[in-house]
């Protein structure tokens, strides 16, 4: 449930006494792990949690994070965004349906941001299924954004830069590698500043020659090598 953690941390910083109360009271009962995510500067409480089975305790904490959200878009409306949803655990992508089942009768919108190809293998088969079973709800909607241009691409690089004189070499590779994500665009381009491939000289940003392995051949080997 680490992303729900996030989603009640955000939900605090605009709660009422009596919604603070009761987050309290749901994490305590029910997922007293995470605790410290969401409240991070007080103590854990004492108390026992509750003693249930475990499929029973997640159904009965979905049902509460679902009203309290609920409960709040009744005073206000409500935007819950879960960003990368294909690296959520699979708790958090199943309370997608208790959500989406409120979209009807609440002023309340799930925003969700997910890459299937970047979906863990060990949850291939949970995601597509819940959002399968989302579809049969009239407010789903999907939108699938296409990939930028080499064009664009080298717009978002140059956009990086105040003064720069990269190669078209170096710009040719970056779409190769990226595919035209703009957030692989931008952890390349980290990359490539900490190794020095790309440095300053005279005011101006400009690339060594490219070498190869200088472009790591997935994203993932790039935040793997910087980490």
């Amino acid at each position: 449930n680490g992303m729900l953690a996030g989603v009640l941390t955000d939900f605090l910083a605009g709660a009422t006494g009596a919604e603070v109360s009761a987050v309290r009271e749901v994490v305590a009962q029910l997922m007293p792990h995470l605790w410290s995510a969401i409240f991070r500067n007080e103590p854990a409480p004492d108390a026992e949690p509750a003693e249930m089975r475990p499929e029973l305790r997640q159904s009965l904490f979905l049902a509460r994070v679902t009203a309290l959200l609920v409960d709040r878009s009744r005073r206000q409306p409500v935007l819950v965004c879960f960003d990368d949803l294909h690296w959520a655990d699979s708790a958090s992508v199943r309370a997608l349906q208790p959500l989406a089942q409120q979209l009807a009768d609440a002023p309340l919108t799930i925003l969700a941001t997910l890459r299937p190809e970047e979906a863990p293998e060990d949850e291939t088969l949970i995601l597509p299924r819940i959002m399968q079973g989302l579809q049969r709800f009239e407010q789903f909607s999907q939108i699938d954004l296409p990939a930028l241009t080499a064009q664009q691409t080298r717009a978002v690089a140059v956009s990086c830069f105040r003064r720069e004189a990269l190669s078209v070499e170096f710009f040719d590779l970056l779409f190769t590698r990226s595919g035209g994500v703009p957030l692989f665009v931008i952890q390349y381009l980290d990359f490539l500043l900490e190794r020095g491939v790309i440095h300053q000289q005279h005011g101006l940003w400009i690339n060594r020659r490219l070498d190869e392995g200088d472009i790591p051949d997935t994203v993932r080997d790039t935040i793997r090598g910087r980490i």
